[in-house]
């Protein structure tokens, strides 16, 4: 089996019951983490061979019936049945502030902290990451 077979089977399994209330954006979803789980260092501009792919997956992210939340429900449902399989799991969690004080057209950033060359607060984000690993270090 290929790496790219293998890590399609994953995506299939891991989003089976994926419901954006269209099946175009369900089959999308898997085909766009597909391209981004391959070439996971890059940016969307080059984890996709083609324009159309690249257009695809902006028009996937910016469809307002896909949400973060309807996007990552099948993953959780599926992480915590791999966590019900062990009698002891190791949460591994950090925090991450995201600062754009230099990218003043980016929309819905709140602020997160002060720019350590100004006074002034700046804005972005906070993502608060949590990695579930089996006791032996597994990835759940």
């Amino acid at each position: 089996m290929s790496a790219e077979s293998s890590l399609s089977s994953w995506i299939d399994a891991e989003f089976f019951d994926l419901d954006f209330g269209d099946k175009r954006l369900d089959k999308r979803l898997k085909q766009v983490s597909l391209g981004l789980a391959e070439k996971s260092e890059s940016n969307i501009a080059s984890s996709f061979d083609s324009w159309k792919d690249i257009k695809a997956c902006y028009r996937f992210f910016s469809n307002s019936k896909v949400t973060s939340e309807k996007m990552m429900m099948p993953h959780k449902l599926r992480t915590i049945e791999r966590i019900k399989k062990h009698s002891r799991v190791l949460l591994i969690q950090d925090t991450v502030v995201l600062s754009y004080p230099d990218r003043p057209g980016t929309k819905n950033l709140g602020l997160c902290s002060k720019h350590y060359s100004s006074k002034t607060p700046a804005k972005g984000l906070i993502s608060h990451g949590l990695l579930a690993l089996s006791d032996t270090g597994l990835p759940l």
